[in-house]
């Protein structure tokens, strides 16, 4: 009877239906919010919080519309006023005049950002959280970056790195497609984690053994290795870059310089 019941299970699971791939993007999805600064505190000479949401779709040519709010009502009013009236694009910056002088009264909370996208038949909801932070606290304000991207060893020319850019493949080149993307960072540990998504094609880690793919470096910098194997112009690929105060960047990836 153990034995019936064993194979009895085995043979149900196997009739399951496979479950998605979480680095495969399959619907509208944001996979990360990069805010700039990535903390506030009270004193500094910033005027502006600017962020930045990194949108995918399989569909390249998806309309998305984009919607910034608070994602809280227990702010005072000043505060509450931060968002500017739609429409809203992916990015938006937004005057910190108004907020400046609430900041004492509210270190060690954090503003929470709600960024809402839809194309009409799904709608995806994301919150980013702004830390409110002592003026002396030691925490970078500016999260990580881009430095540099090398596709088929070869460097990338500097305006094709970043948020929002794209770093071109050569879809005549040989399979796997080996792709570099070093993160800068002035956290206390300078750790990036790398984190990859796809519409189509396949990829992985091609340096074993570092966890999520990370290669330290030297000082304040952290390498993404993958390998990519895709025959399909209209594939993409996303490399999101998270330090350890939670601060995010990205780099884009295609074969065309259309559907970004």
């Amino acid at each position: 009877m153990l034995v019936l019941l064993a194979l009895t299970a085995i043979t149900v699971a196997g009739c399951l239906p496979a479950l998605p791939e979480a680095d495969v993007v399959a619907d509208l999805r944001v996979l990360a919010i990069s805010a700039n600064p990535t903390v506030l505190r009270p004193g500094a000479s910033t005027s502006w919080l600017c962020l930045e949401g990194l949108v995918v779709h399989p569909d390249l040519q998806a309309e998305v519309e984009h919607r910034w709010s608070l994602g809280t009502d227990e702010l005072p009013p000043e505060v509450a006023g931060l968002i500017p009236p739609e429409p809203h694009a992916r990015a938006i910056c937004l005057p910190l005049g108004p907020v400046i002088a609430y900041l004492p009264e509210l270190v060690g909370e954090s503003i929470p950002i709600r960024y809402t996208v839809t194309d009409g038949t799904s709608t995806f909801e994301a919150v980013k959280l702004i830390p409110i932070v002592d003026a002396d606290a030691e925490i970078d304000s500016f999260g990580p970056t881009v430095r540099n991207v090398r596709v088929g060893g070869q460097l990338r020319p500097g305006g094709e790195v970043g948020p929002g850019r794209l770093g071109l493949l050569n879809l005549d080149a040989e399979p796997p497609i080996e792709v570099e993307v070093d993160f800068d960072d002035n956290s206390e540990s300078g750790r990036v984690d790398g984190y990859a998504y796809r519409t189509g094609g396949v990829w992985g880690v091609w340096e074993d053994g570092s966890p999520n793919g990370v290669v330290p470096t030297e000082s304040g910098r952290s390498r993404f290795q993958v390998h990519i194997t895709s025959t399909d112009p209209d594939d993409r690929f996303w490399v999101v870059g998270v330090d350890e105060e939670g601060g995010q960047t990205w780099q884009a990836l295609g074969f065309s310089q259309e559907g970004l």
